[in-house]
């Protein structure tokens, strides 16, 4: 399963970004503190659970942030909210939705 595109939203150090890879590899380059490593820990805390979430997902001064990634067959959608709470959503490619979507997607990463 690959990531066909990412769309971040006030996690950590990143604003906004989209990104949509094009081959086998996608490179992340920037200066110190430009966000490369909050755009690798979004993707952690949208795939991997409560256990890969920062204490502090949301930018400073945003009420909320929001992690997309579309795997191709589905669409993860991580919504960070205030005082730790995180609404998670898992729907097919055609938009249904998936019922347990944490246990999905462990089953997808693992453990």
């Amino acid at each position: 399963m690959r990531i066909q595109r990412l769309e971040i939203t006030n996690f950590l150090r990143v604003r906004s970004i989209t990104i949509v890879p094009f081959g086998n590899m996608v490179r992340l380059k920037g200066r110190n503190m430009q966000g490369k490593t909050s755009i690798l820990r979004a993707i952690q805390a949208a795939l991997g659970g409560a256990k890969m979430k920062p204490k502090r997902p949301i930018r400073d001064g945003e009420e909320e942030a929001t992690v997309r990634i579309d795997l191709g067959e589905y669409l993860v959608e991580c919504v960070f909210k205030p005082e730790g709470r995180v609404d998670l959503s898992l729907r097919t490619a055609d938009g249904a939705p998936v019922r347990s979507p944490a246990t999905t997607l462990a089953g997808f990463i693992g453990s």
